[in-house]
């Protein structure tokens, strides 16, 4: 290594007295906000040097199997060494060409202040309150087709909302929800629509969640063959409860439990007469097998519908390492899936998370990155025209709750609530919004 680092051009009559005077403060590689030393710095530049060397010339091997399998290496994030994302720039990711949507944080603060209005009225009844409609969730309705400043229109593909839990402790009362945006295709969306309208919870595990992964540089998505395991995640495969149940027979071969016993029992002495003599009809030879009886089960089992794939709408990409001291903290912001940005033409310009059209035009990118809580958004005229192409319909599943929380921020009461909105083009319409547990 020390051949390479020279070879790169590292000279200690030029940075060994500056290396020297850095060292003597102590810092260790985990704190990240540092003046580091120029020969690190070269060390990284070598290791990478090294590791594209011996890449290019000797297979990768599965480190998770016992066996010798030789694996396929697409870049550095099979041996997960990324470290720094050279195409990730923390101070261009503020783009003046993004609108802001004041009517976001006026909900919001309409939403608190509903919290405070009830809970500090002598009336309040925590029951009534956690299982009562709110405003909060009318206006995350509404908030899901947005207009800026020059009348664009704006569609939200996915997004998460609170009201608040920096106060919780004297507020209480804190209502949120998950609204993950799904494309489907029409025979899903007779399906999704006719289960809704039986007012069936449907959600489950596999779609309260957005992909994420932290193996890509940011302006590798979504091109790059890295991003090959990443795009696959978008397609989920979503099996529907019915509400309904099913029973299901089963027939299964157990062992002839009481011959057991009887062994057991004629070892450890404890075995009486009549146990003895039976046991002693059992021919222990070399190829003595427990005798089985068969065995039929019946037992209620949920009934589900195989939607098939759905894609999802948002892809996150996580960065968290910061050994090179370019960030002070982790950077996370939702992405289109990749379908839009191929269908579309999309491409990422000077400022990071912006997605631009070929004509130049702002078409998608993450609110949060303008310190906004209104989640991702497409423009309305690029999203009609992306389902046009794909003959998709949008829909989000919503994932929401009202708590009711201590001042020790415990939580000591709540209702979940589940529902499903459909955008139908010129506005967004309930298909299902209930709630169906509390504690």
């Amino acid at each position: 290594m020390y051949y390479i680092i020279n070879e790169l051009g590292y000279q200690g009559e030029l940075f060994d007295d500056y290396d020297r005077f850095v060292s003597r403060f102590s810092y260790d590689r985990h704190r990240v906000l540092k003046t580091e030393r120029i020969g690190k710095k070269y060390q990284w530049i070598a290791m990478y040097n090294i590791l594209a060397r011996i890449s290019d010339y000797y297979p990768m091997k599965n480190r998770f199997s016992m066996e010798e399998e030789i694996v396929l290496y697409d870049g550095p994030w099979e041996p997960y060494v990324k470290d720094f994302d050279p195409t990730l720039n923390a101070y261009n990711l503020l783009c003046d060409d993004a609108p802001y949507f004041s009517q976001i944080n006026e909900h919001i603060r309409e939403s608190v202040q509903e919290n405070h209005t009830v809970k500090d009225d002598s009336a309040f009844d925590e029951d009534i309150w956690t299982n009562s409609n709110s405003i909060f969730f009318v206006h995350q309705k509404e908030d899901l087709l947005l207009t800026d400043d020059g009348r664009n229109q704006w569609v939200v593909l996915s997004k998460y909302a609170d009201t608040g839990r920096n106060d919780l402790a004297y507020d209480k009362l804190m209502v949120w929800n998950w609204l993950y945006g799904y494309f489907v295709t029409d025979e899903q969306m007779a399906i999704l629509k006719e289960y809704a309208g039986k007012n069936v919870n449907l959600l489950n595990s596999d779609i309260t969640g957005i992909p994420e992964t932290y193996t890509l540089y940011s302006r590798e998505y979504p091109w790059s063959s890295g991003s090959k395991s990443v795009l696959g995640w978008q397609w989920k495969d979503i099996k529907l409860r019915t509400g309904e149940t099913k029973l299901v027979t089963s027939t299964v071969e157990e062992p002839q439990f009481s011959w057991i016993d009887t062994l057991l029992k004629k070892y450890s002495g404890k075995a009486d007469a009549e146990e003895v003599e039976f046991e002693s009809e059992i021919d222990l030879d070399e190829d003595f097998k427990i005798p089985t009886v068969t065995k039929t089960y019946t037992k209620e089992e949920p009934v589900t519908i195989d939607l098939g794939k759905v894609l999802n709408a948002t892809q996150d990409l996580i960065w968290e390492e910061e050994f090179d001291a370019s960030k002070e903290d982790a950077l996370s912001y939702f992405h289109p899936c990749a379908e839009i940005i191929n269908t579309l033409g999309l491409r990422q310009k000077k400022y990071d998370g912006y997605y631009y059209d070929e004509a130049g035009v702002l078409i998608a990118f993450d609110t949060d990155l303008t310190k906004q809580k209104a989640g991702l958004i497409i423009r309305k005229d690029a999203l009609d025209k992306f389902l046009d192409i794909k003959k998709f319909h949008l829909v989000w599943f919503v994932n929401a709750s009202k708590e009711i929380h201590d001042k020790t921020l415990m939580i000591t009461k709540f209702t979940d609530w589940t529902g499903l909105l459909e955008y139908t083009g010129d506005s967004i319409s309930w298909l299902h919004f209930g709630h169906f547990k509390g504690s």
